[in-house]
C-alpha cells in the first residue's frame, strides 16, 4: 500500500497542484490537475521516445493524478534560470531539442493541432474584447509614429485568419515550448499539448513567450508557476516602458527596445533555424498567430496598467499588419 510520508514542495496554480512528495521512501513529482489528464498521457506517449523526458510512473484518471520520476533540482534548472538568472546553457542544444524532427514534417489540417486550444480555443476570448464597447479599441493606433488600424480591426483580422481552413506543416512536438517546460540540459516537461502540432503554432508560442511574456506579463498577471519569479519582473520591468497619449481618434504609443540581449539572440537563432529547415513558405502569414499569443494568454481584461495594455495592443498591431512573415519577424527581432 502506498504511503505518502511527506510533501516536500507544493505549488498551486489555476491549472492544478504540483508537488514533490515522498511515497514509500521514494521522491517523486506529482500533478493533480483540474482538467482531464488523458490528453497529457497520450501526448507523453507520443513524444517520450524522441525527447529526454522524466519517466511517467503511474496515473489515476479518476483523481486526475499523474506521478513522474523525480529529476533532481529540475525546477531550478529551467530555461527561465538560463535566460534570466545566469545559469549556463547551450543555446544550440536547446534549439536542437525544440526543432527536433522538424525536417520530417507532414501537411495536415490546421485545426487538428494538439495545441489548437491556444488558438481556436481562445477565439471567444478575443470576441469578448471587442464586444465591451471600449472606446480605446475603436481608435487607430500610432506606434512610434506609424499609423495602424484600431485594436478592434486587429482582433477581427486575427479571428478571420484563424477561421480560414488551411493545410499547414505539422511535426511531433511538446507543443508548448515556454521557458518553464524545458531545462537548460534539454529535458522536456509538461505534455498536455504534446503530439502532432502545427509549426505555425509552435513559432507563435515561442516568439510570444520569449519576446516579452515569460519575463513580464506571465509573472505580473497570471496565476501560474511564473508567479514565483518576482525577482525577474523587478530586474526587467524598466525595459517594458510604454508611453501613450490618447487623442480623439487615435492612441499614440511609443516604446523602445524591450528585449533582453539573451532573448534576442535566442529568438533570432530559433527563427533562423526554422528558416534553414525551410518548413514554411517565406510569405505565409504567421503574424496573426504571434499577435494572438500577445493578447490571449494574459487576459487583456485583467491587465490593470494602461501602459501594459497599450504595449500589447501595439505589438498585436505590429505583427498583424507589418511583421507578419518569417522574414519580417526575424527583422523585427533584429531591430528590437
Amino acid at each position: 500500500m502506498e504511503v505518502i510520508k511527506r510533501v516536500l514542495k507544493r505549488i498551486v496554480t489555476d491549472k492544478g497542484i504540483y508537488e514533490i512528495i515522498v511515497i514509500n521512501n521514494e521522491k517523486v513529482f506529482r500533478k493533480i490537475l483540474k482538467e482531464d489528464i488523458s490528453k497529457e498521457i497520450n501526448g507523453y506517449n507520443l513524444i517520450k521516445n524522441n525527447y529526454r523526458v522524466p519517466k511517467m510512473k503511474k496515473y489515476n484518471l479518476d483523481k486526475r493524478e499523474i506521478i513522474y520520476e523525480y529529476i533532481d533540482n529540475l525546477e531550478n534548472r529551467t530555461l527561465h534560470h538560463g535566460l534570466f538568472m545566469n545559469l549556463e546553457f547551450s543555446q544550440k542544444r536547446i534549439i536542437d531539442v525544440l526543432t527536433n524532427g522538424f525536417e520530417k514534417f507532414e501537411m495536415l489540417e490546421e485545426s487538428k493541432s494538439s495545441n489548437s486550444k491556444f488558438f481556436y480555443g481562445r477565439i471567444s476570448l478575443l470576441e469578448q474584447y471587442i464586444s465591451y464597447g471600449n472606446e480605446d479599441y475603436e481608435k487607430e493606433i500610432v506606434v512610434n509614429n506609424e499609423v495602424f488600424p484600431s485594436f478592434k480591426k486587429c482582433v477581427k483580422t486575427i479571428i478571420n485568419t484563424l477561421e480560414i481552413d488551411k493545410v499547414v506543416p505539422f511535426v511531433i512536438s511538446q507543443g508548448d515550448p515556454t521557458d518553464l517546460n524545458i531545462s537548460v540540459e534539454g529535458e522536456i516537461t509538461d505534455f498536455e499539448m504534446a503530439g502532432k502540432n502545427s509549426v505555425i503554432n509552435e513559432i507563435a508560442i515561442f516568439v510570444g513567450c520569449y519576446l516579452v511574456n515569460c519575463y513580464y506579463f506571465y509573472i505580473k498577471y497570471m496565476n501560474s508557476a511564473h508567479k514565483k519569479y518576482l525577482d525577474t519582473l523587478d530586474k526587467y520591468k524598466d525595459l517594458i516602458k510604454c508611453d501613450f497619449k490618447k487623442c480623439k481618434n487615435r492612441v499614440l504609443v511609443v516604446f523602445n527596445n524591450i528585449l533582453p540581449t539573451k532573448n534576442k539572440e535566442f529568438i533570432r537563432a530559433y527563427l533562423n533555424r526554422i528558416k534553414e529547415i525551410g518548413i514554411i513558405r517565406w510569405d505565409f502569414n504567421i503574424g496573426c498567430y504571434i499577435a494572438m499569443r500577445m493578447i490571449s494568454p494574459v487576459n487583456m481584461n485583467k491587465v490593470s496598467d494602461r501602459g501594459d495594455k497599450f504595449l500589447l495592443i501595439a505589438l498585436a498591431d505590429l505583427f498583424t499588419f507589418k511583421y507578419n512573415t518569417l522574414e519580417k519577424v526575424i527583422h523585427f527581432v533584429e531591430v528590437m
